[in-house]
């Protein structure tokens, strides 16, 4: 992010003008008024922010109005940003054309129901577990309706005892408000601030969190630096070895903010390379 200080002699008040590195992620400015109180131009009725929060909560407020979400025009543009920035995509983006991130038909609990329950189980597995839960509560059971469970009804449809824990642990912080879902305050987050929310609930670690922004809510610049698909998908781009997830996250700043579509163009270069042979 750049900075820079203007005097607005209207309202006598000082602006900070802040500019993301990235044209496609503008941000509003950020003014100071008589009570040395920081308020953005766009959120004059919101609670102030202190002079001593701007670098902190001001930043990642702003950046989480501005998300961007994979909608079509932004994938096409984002497929364009990959080819301008590092063309070893080209064979993928060209094999595939531009991927679609739809969105679920189900809520944020949901999602992550189904994402615990299908963490470390081979997909045929995962899916028919997940298949007898769904039949057990619906599709979009609600938190009480998950701690109502007995013991025995998670056993009978296959769920673990560790995941059961995970299951509990995020239906009890939901119910009791501790972890907000709801679409309107997810919206306003970064995408750090949902890692951090999501990381709370046992069981669920940046990886799952990440799959939450890039799958749900369809964030366009995720890169999941600890996923082995995306690591070797890299490898196999670029013809060389596989990088480290050290190596990953520094080859991928040139990728931004489109990081999302690199990351799926990686794993389907795996696709590609096993139908090949």
């Amino acid at each position: 992010l750049r900075c820079s200080w203007q005097r607005n002699a209207t309202d006598d008040t000082d602006q900070l003008s802040l500019c993301a590195s990235h044209p496609s992620l503008p941000l509003p400015p950020l003014t100071r008024d008589a009570s040395s109180n920081w308020r953005t131009g766009a959120d004059r009725q919101r609670a102030p922010l202190r002079a001593s929060s701007v670098d902190h909560h001001y930043l990642h407020r702003c950046v989480a109005v501005r998300a961007i979400v994979a909608t079509p025009k932004r994938v096409r543009e984002g497929c364009a940003h990959l080819l301008a920035t590092d063309p070893a995509f080209h064979a993928v983006i060209t094999a595939i054309g531009p991927v679609r991130l739809a969105p679920t038909a189900v809520d944020h609990f949901s999602y992550l129901l189904r994402a615990i329950i299908y963490q470390q189980l081979a997909g045929a597995a995962a899916a028919t577990i997940h298949g007898r839960f769904v039949a057990l509560v619906g599709p979009q059971p609600s938190p009480r309706q998950i701690l109502a469970l007995a013991d025995e009804e998670y056993r009978a449809v296959g769920v673990s005892r560790n995941k059961q824990a995970a299951i509990t642990d995020l239906a009890r912080r939901t119910a009791e408000g501790e972890l907000t879902l709801n679409k309107a305050a997810i919206d306003q987050m970064c995408d750090e601030e949902i890692v951090t929310l999501l990381c709370q609930i046992r069981g669920v670690g940046p990886w799952t969190a990440q799959m939450f922004l890039m799958t749900q809510l369809r964030r366009i610049d995720i890169w999941p630096i600890g996923d082995l698909g995306v690591r070797k998908g890299y490898g196999i781009i670029h013809d060389r070895e596989m990088p480290s997830a050290n190596e990953l996250a520094q080859l991928g700043e040139s990728l931004a903010p489109y990081r999302t579509l690199a990351a799926i163009y990686c794993w389907r270069a795996i696709d590609l390379r096993t139908a090949s042979r």
